[in-house]
């Protein structure tokens, strides 16, 4: 996901991973993973940030640039 999920949370103002496991809802621990891109992310978490983002499965994961 490179830095697509930093990228999209800048987007909404959202500036650390504290803030974005608030808003996401989800753990500080995952989110701080996500965020330095240290995790392996659940199909489900990922359709979770789609939605929260508002964004395909594909920009997510870096597969286009089209959201």
């Amino acid at each position: 996901m490179k830095n697509r999920v930093k990228e999209l949370c800048i987007e909404k103002g959202i500036s650390t991973p504290n803030e974005f496991a608030l808003k996401v809802g989800i753990g500080v621990n995952m989110a701080t993973a996500i965020w330095n891109q240290e995790a392996i992310i659940e199909f489900n978490l990922i359709e979770h940030l789609t939605n929260f983002f508002g964004c395909s499965v594909a920009y997510l994961l870096c597969v286009n640039e089209e959201k």
